[in-house]
């Protein structure tokens, strides 16, 4: 015999599929009459398609017509010209008394939201995983993020080129060309979720996400997480630079460091700060180049800053200062130094190796393999009194380093050029 006892399930008790399981049960045992609306189903249904991209709306939509198939006259409709007439505090609960009132309910189903919300705060305030599609380079193990080595090392590859490239597209490109894809993960449920190809969208949502940082977030607070960082705060810092300038600015400078033509296009800059740029003119036949102020190039001769420089004599006296800590290994050692204190790590011996593999064959590399390491391993070079002073890219250095190891592919292509 049914219970003439009618509640109502606010949306909040149907969203967890295991209370929903359990209040289903309690409606088909005729304990009591069990009731709910369209408006209802579609408010727990859009949350869990929000928070739940395992699922999708085929499934959830199968789901509410079983609800209504097997409990009768569950469905409340009708109620609507209440809803105007009810004052709440939140006015989105309307429609759930309005249900509630037309169908003669004697009480609501559901939980105070706050307790719900503040549970979840206190939980991603410890730095507790709160479901989701995880981050490429982690993986969720008990509600907490373990770094996946093998996905934390393209997230590193990312952040590293987004430095020595700057080009999004670029990057972009060049991972889809080797098959890389976003995140690819199993659901609770143990479905296979494939990764998607990356786009610059993404690497733009990847470089800003602190949870690389060791974070978690929360209502757009960010939280000291319980998981292990993938990137320390000094190359984030470095990127978020580079993230902070204009993007055309970015664009025009990643083209000029791809051309090949002068080798430190886009590298060197005059006493004043300002850059230097390749020109070149032709006498009796002869091709000059030369590098020249930017204040010449916008306004003329006459506004120049700096004289112009032979490019042969800069370029040489930069190569000079290459060649030397190619062949010397307390030089090597220094650079690597330098990386570990800026918190990268290089065994020296690796290094000295393989900055010598690459100082044997530098003469008979082709021009645009030289521009790619010269860019590679220098972030700028400046003209100051008496010569040249050149900043060296210290995670440039690095990749270079792991490029040119003994035994390396990049080690091979250079024995095979040279040859």
């Amino acid at each position: 015999m049914s219970s003439h006892f009618t509640v109502v399930y606010d949306a909040c008790v149907l969203y967890p599929a295991p209370l929903r399981d359990l209040l289903m049960h309690l409606a088909l045992s005729d304990l009591y009459r069990a009731r709910w609306s369209d408006l209802i189903h579609d408010e727990w249904t859009r949350n869990v398609l929000t928070n739940r991209n395992d699922l999708n709306s085929d499934q959830l939509n199968r789901t509410r017509q079983l609800m209504n198939a097997n409990v009768r006259d569950s469905l409340v409709a009708g109620f609507e010209y209440l809803i105007p007439s009810i004052e709440l505090p939140d006015p989105d609960d309307r429609h759930v008394v309005a249900a509630a009132i037309h169908s003669g309910a004697s009480l609501i189903v559901t939980f105070t939201g706050e307790r719900i919300r503040d549970k979840i705060a206190a939980s991603k305030r410890k730095g507790m995983w709160m479901g989701g599609v995880p981050p490429l380079g982690y993986d969720v193990v008990n509600r907490q993020l373990i770094v996946n080595e093998a996905e934390a090392a393209i997230v590193r590859r990312i952040f590293n080129e987004m430095l020595t490239n700057g080009s999004t597209t670029q990057i972009a490109a060049a991972l889809t060309a080797e098959g890389f894809t976003t995140k690819a993960w199993v659901t609770r449920s143990g479905q296979m979720r494939s990764g998607a190809r990356i786009d610059k969208k993404f690497l733009y949502k990847l470089l800003r996400n602190r949870v690389y940082l060791g974070e978690i977030s929360h209502k757009g607070n960010w939280h000291p997480g319980v998981h292990a960082a993938i990137i320390d705060k000094g190359l984030w810092g470095q990127v978020h630079e580079i993230l902070a300038s204009d993007g055309h600015t970015r664009s025009v400078e990643t083209k000029a460091r791809s051309r090949t033509d002068a080798l430190l296009r886009g590298l060197l800059y005059a006493p004043s700060g300002e850059r230097m740029y390749p020109t070149y003119s032709n006498k009796n036949g002869r091709k000059y180049r030369y590098y020249f102020s930017k204040s010449e190039a916008r306004f003329g001769a006459e506004s120049k800053t700096y004289a112009r420089l032979p490019a042969d004599e800069v370029e040489a006296a930069t190569l000079a200062q290459i060649k030397n800590v190619l062949s010397s290994p307390e030089s090597v050692t220094g650079v690597c130094r330098f990386i570990r204190k800026n918190g990268a790590a290089v065994r020296e011996d690796m290094a000295v190796m393989a900055m010598r593999q690459l100082g044997n064959v530098w003469e008979q590399l082709y021009p645009a393999e030289q521009h790619r390491i010269v860019n590679l391993m220098i972030e700028r070079v400046d003209i100051v009194p008496g010569g040249l002073k050149v900043k060296w890219r210290e995670l440039g250095w690095k990749d270079l380093i792991e490029e040119f190891a003994p035994d390396s592919i990049g080690a091979e292509l250079v024995e095979t050029e040279a040859a």
